[in-house]
């Protein structure tokens, strides 16, 4: 029998997150969809692109992950690498998704093009919570030079109580850091 999930905690905020723009703030505080968030403050339609999606050891994850979660020691995890991407082809956010993979296929097949959100409704999970447990600024990708960006982790407690999560990391020329005057802020309905 797996362990009750550990009670989430609150969510972490970092000292950069009041300096950024109104509507990176606003994505980052919401408990809703980001999907539909993102494509309002974009005017765009995203579809997502999966980069992997494969049965893991729950060791293969951080360790907040497993415990929000509630993986037990020699648990198995499905984990999602992928990426929300704009009509153009531009990536608009990373992401990384896990949940327990006994709770069921709640992640759809690699080659669905729908977001996860939306994904989850069309599956019958209308009720969805999400907890958020940080956000704040990272680097948009591993290289040492990359820029900073806005991300967000939360979890995804849907009604049959089962847990996703899920880390986005959004692309900083879409998704402003700065309010500094000409720091790449988008136009709404056109992906620079």
């Amino acid at each position: 029998m797996t362990p009750a999930p550990a009670a989430l905690p609150r969510p972490r905020r970092f000292p950069h997150s009041p300096l950024l723009p109104p509507e990176t703030r606003l994505l980052l505080a919401s408990d809703g969809s980001t999907t539909l968030l993102l494509e309002s403050l974009l005017g765009l339609t995203m579809t997502v692109h999966v980069l992997s999606q494969e049965a893991v050891d729950a060791d293969a994850l951080p360790s907040g992950v497993r415990e929000v979660l509630g993986l037990p020691d020699g648990g198995r995890a499905v984990r999602r690498l992928s990426e929300l991407r704009a009509p153009d082809g531009r990536v608009v956010s990373r992401n990384l998704v896990a949940h327990p993979a006994a709770d069921g296929p709640h992640l759809p097949d690699a080659d669905d093009r729908t977001p996860l959100g939306l994904r989850l409704r069309a599956l019958h999970f209308p009720q969805q919570h999400r907890s958020l447990l940080a956000h704040g600024l990272t680097h948009w990708d591993d290289a040492a030079n990359a820029p900073l960006c806005a991300f967000k982790e939360y979890v995804i407690r849907c009604a049959d109580e089962s847990r996703i999560y899920v880390r986005e990391r959004f692309n900083p020329g879409l998704v402003p850091v700065s309010d500094t005057p000409g720091a790449g802020r988008p136009v709404p309905g056109k992906a620079n």
